[in-house]
């Protein structure tokens, strides 16, 4: 769990939690939540969203990070999407609050393709490859 404060401030006005890592198919789920009305829609939440993602993609080695979002909350679905995230989907009548049945959107974002650098194609590779025959005796 990743704590969101202002960088003036020290207290803490919401938290990131990245959860249900899974090593093997390279995906997490994350939640996201800023506790006060005061302190949302003034991009704290972008900014450490994309702080999360930056941790997910470079230091955890993940290809996919997924949450869910109240299909209502149309304020967060915009901050998620601005950070990457695409809608796959939408969990109908998912959950029973306050009296009425509220859906889920789904959302991921996948780890940003690396162009090639330059001259690193296919065609740069087989010129360093060893000739038929010094490759028998490397071996």
């Amino acid at each position: 769990m990743l704590a969101i404060r202002q960088r003036i401030d020290p207290k803490i006005i919401g938290y990131i939690n990245i959860h249900n890592v899974n090593a093997v198919h390279r995906s997490a789920d994350l939640g996201m939540r800023i506790g006060d009305e005061r302190h949302r829609g003034q991009g704290f939440g972008k900014e450490a969203l994309a702080m999360a993602l930056n941790y997910c993609w470079n230091h955890l080695n993940l290809e996919r990070v997924g949450l869910v979002v109240f299909r209502h909350n149309a304020r967060a679905i915009a901050a998620y999407s601005a950070c990457g995230f695409k809608k796959e989907g939408v969990l109908k009548r998912f959950l029973f609050v306050d009296g009425a049945w509220i859906d889920l959107v789904l959302m991921a974002a996948f780890r940003p393709v690396r162009k090639r650098a330059r001259g690193t194609g296919p065609k740069q590779l087989d010129a360093i490859r060893l000739p038929p025959n010094d490759a028998a005796a490397a071996a």
